[in-house]
């Protein structure tokens, strides 16, 4: 009879728990900025990684949001070379680890990429300021692999014809932050709605 009694008593006290709380909700965010390449512009290289952060667990219960390898990549490619007909030909593109090992991206880079007139738009010394440029993007899809730090490696040319316009061998960084916080699920949703609202 205690036995039983005891029983009910910690399955009201967990349902009443789950009630009030809707379960728990781990959103382990990280920010992955990646280092710019920059030779005053001449060229300027940025890249960006597409993590998304996704759910694992139970809904209601116990989930785990977080950014999953493997990340695919976009770089975007500046310039205030203005020349007519340029293309931008990306030789080499590798990702390097901390334990050493380092995968080679070469075999998904695009062809010649036309380098297009595009006016870039930045901040400088808390002024905003324009500058015709020539741009060019590509993506390498499932790029980086691991979810901590990565170096990514990145060598080409800008050319028009057999001329040869900017060389640039890139070494651009990641040391990704992570900011680990625990929700109740209901929490988590009033701040899910909360922020769709705004």
């Amino acid at each position: 009879m205690k036995t039983r009694r005891r029983s009910i008593m910690a399955g009201t006290i967990l349902l009443s728990a789950w009630l009030l709380t809707g379960g728990c909700v781990v959103y382990d965010p990280s920010y992955r900025y990646i280092d710019s390449y920059d030779r005053d512009s001449r060229p300027l290289l940025f890249a960006h990684l597409d993590d998304h952060s996704r759910p694992n667990g139970v809904p209601f219960l116990f989930e785990h949001i977080a950014a999953r390898p493997p990340f695919d990549a976009e770089f975007t490619y500046y310039t205030h070379d203005i020349v007519d007909g340029a293309e931008l030909v990306i030789e080499r593109l590798s990702v390097r680890y901390p334990d050493g090992t380092e995968t080679d991206r070469s075999n998904q880079l695009p062809g010649p990429l036309a380098a297009e007139r595009y006016e870039r738009w930045y901040v400088e010394d808390h002024e905003q300021r324009k500058t015709p440029s020539l741009r060019a993007t590509w993506k390498v899809r499932e790029c980086v692999t691991q979810k901590g730090a990565f170096t990514i490696l990145v060598a080409g040319t800008l050319r028009q014809g057999d001329r040869e316009l900017e060389r640039f061998d890139a070494a651009m960084k990641c040391s990704p932050y992570m900011d680990t916080r625990l929700y109740t699920t209901w929490f988590w949703w009033f701040t899910l709605w909360a922020g769709a609202s705004c």
